[in-house]
């Protein structure tokens, strides 16, 4: 075989190889946000999704809803006892790209804004206040969520707070 049937033949299979690595499926619900030399290109998908690999990198983001607990710390009330809340915190990605540029874990920036918010309004109130003004509490929570999550590129579904609970220390 010739030096140049050779070449031509290995050419052949580079290209083949790499049209093969770039070839992506995203389902429904599902989007690519591709970068290009460390900038985003745009959002690709449903469907087939072309990458062109080594150049481009696409990260796949799931566009159905998520929730996270809120029961996972317990809060100090100005008069020194500590309080759980239990409840959820529900979410849907609206805009792939601002969801992964500015935070590196949705869920976790979600549950860090809603502990945020409760430790700084708990701490604020009495225990009496704040099992009391449970509706309330809720409702400017999700109010703050509402403002604070579309910097994410993400839509506040739902926001319950099921239960409010003194803390057993130990």
């Amino acid at each position: 075989m010739s030096p140049g049937i050779m070449l031509v033949a290995l050419s052949i299979i580079i290209v083949v190889v790499l049209g093969v690595s770039g070839v992506r499926f995203a389902r429904v619900h599902e989007r690519f946000v591709v970068f290009r030399f460390g900038q985003v290109a745009g959002v690709r998908g449903p469907g087939l999704a072309f990458v062109l690999f080594p150049i481009e990198k696409a990260i796949r983001v799931d566009l159905r809803g998520a929730s996270v607990d809120l029961g996972r710390y317990t809060y100090e009330t100005a008069d020194g006892r500590e309080v759980r809340y239990d409840g959820q915190v529900a979410w849907r990605i609206v805009d792939p790209v601002k969801s992964v540029i500015q935070v590196h874990s949705v869920s976790q920036s979600v549950a860090e804004d809603a502990e945020d918010w409760l430790e700084s309004t708990t701490s604020g109130l009495s225990y009496g206040d704040v099992a009391s003004r449970k509706r309330q509490l809720e409702e400017k929570l999700a109010a703050s969520l509402r403002k604070e999550l579309p910097k994410l590129g993400l839509e506040l579904s739902a926001c319950e707070i099921t239960d409010i609970r003194q803390a057993s220390r130990g």
